[in-house]
This record gives structure tokens, sequence and C-alpha cells, in this order.
């Protein structure tokens, strides 16, 4: 098993392969879906709640973009929108200028899969702004399940959810039988979760190795920058 980062997510490469299902929530203007469809076949579902941002959402034979809010809501919902494409949120951000609030379709994780028949999905990106913990509380253990990895970006540096309340995620996800892996050594950035019915212990040791090798890389430049 290989760890590799693509739009800084942590993954596991071996899951990414031709025409293995990538649902890619919070796409904003497409990148990670651009390049996980790019660089290995994989078919995307790429959702964006911005109607502004959507316009400009990467789509191509591939990718399939598709505009509604991801939540736990099978309603219409509002977001509020800043001129920042990546701080446009159902919530108010930290430090982040909003200019207008409009209102979208808002579906569940388990309702989009539904409503478009998606078959066996393998990856999960989870990077929407906040919106993330209700998403991963509020979701079924048997549609988690059927993913070989969930990648998420939480945002309690940005004043959206605590500590706490990502580690009772945490807690649910290893309960349901996740593997947890942090990577951003200063905050809940970049976290990956991995099934451990499709990757063993022996899988998660080579993984922290080469997790703890990248890190020794990257001290040397490190310690340039601040010279």
């Amino acid at each position: 098993m290989k760890f590799i980062e693509i739009n800084g997510h942590g993954l596991i490469e071996d899951f990414l392969t031709k025409g293995s299902v990538v649902i890619d929530l919070g796409a904003n203007k497409g990148s990670f879906s651009k390049q996980i469809s790019t660089l290995y076949g994989c078919r995307v579902y790429a959702v964006e709640a911005s109607p502004i941002t959507f316009d400009e959402t990467y789509a191509s034979d591939l990718v399939q973009k598709f505009n509604f809010a991801i939540c736990s809501q099978e309603k219409p919902i509002q977001i509020n929108i800043s001129d920042n494409s990546e701080a446009t949120s159902l919530f108010i951000l930290d430090n982040c200028e909003y200019k207008d609030a409009v209102t979208i379709q808002g579906i569940s994780l388990e309702g989009f899969i539904s409503r478009f028949s998606i078959q066996s999905p393998v990856t999960l990106k989870l990077d929407v702004e906040g919106a993330e913990l209700e998403i991963l509380k509020n979701t079924r253990a048997d549609i988690l399940r059927t993913f070989s990895q969930i990648t998420v970006e939480f945002h309690e540096w940005l004043g959206i959810g605590s500590i706490p309340e990502i580690e009772a995620i945490i807690k649910k996800m290893k309960a349901i039988g996740f593997y947890h892996f942090k990577l951003s050594r200063t905050n809940h950035g970049n976290d990956l979760f991995v099934n451990s019915a499709r990757f063993d212990k022996a899988d998660y040791i080579n993984v922290r190795v080469q997790m703890f090798f990248q890190m020794l890389c990257r001290i040397p430049g490190k310690i340039i920058a601040k010279l």
C-alpha cells in the first residue's frame, strides 16, 4: 500500500484504480477531481454548493458535477457566499468575509448516492467548510463502510467544531472499522480514514513508516527555510 497526497488530501494510492468511483464533496473549482481522474482514470462525482463556483467547476467524460449542499437535511438550505471560494460555507468561518447568502438544495450523502444510483464508491473526499462533522455524525455506518478510504479536512481551526467533537467522530469511525491517520501536525486539516476490511495491520504499519520517512525528508527544507 502506498501513501500519497493529492491537492492537500492524504490517500492510499492502491485504491485509485481505473474506473474506481470517487465522490468529491466540496469540489470547488475541481482541482482534486481533475487530478484524480487524469492521473488514475477514476470516475468522479464532484459536488459543489456555491452556484457561482459551480459554473467554474471542472467536468469531463470522467468527472460529473452537481450543485448541491451535502448535509443532513433533504431540503433547501442557505449557504454563505464569500469572494474566497474556499470560504463559502453553511457557516460563518473565522476571519472570513461574506458578501451574500443563497438558497440551494440540501441533500444527505446517503440521499446523493441513492438519487444518482452510485455503485460501489471507493474514495470519499470531504472538504465542505465545516459540514463534515454533521455529515460523518449523521451518515449510517453501513454507508460509510462502502468506502475504502475517506479523506477529510476538518475546520476547527476556522472556528467550526471543536477538538472534542472531532475526537468523537474519530472514535465513531474507529468503532465501525476504520483506521485513522492524522496527517497535519498542527490541526485536523488533513485526516484519513481507511477501511480495515480492505487494509490489514501490516498495511497500516507500512503506511505509518512511509509517513514517518516523508516527515523526515521535510525537516531539512524547514530548517533551511528558517535560516
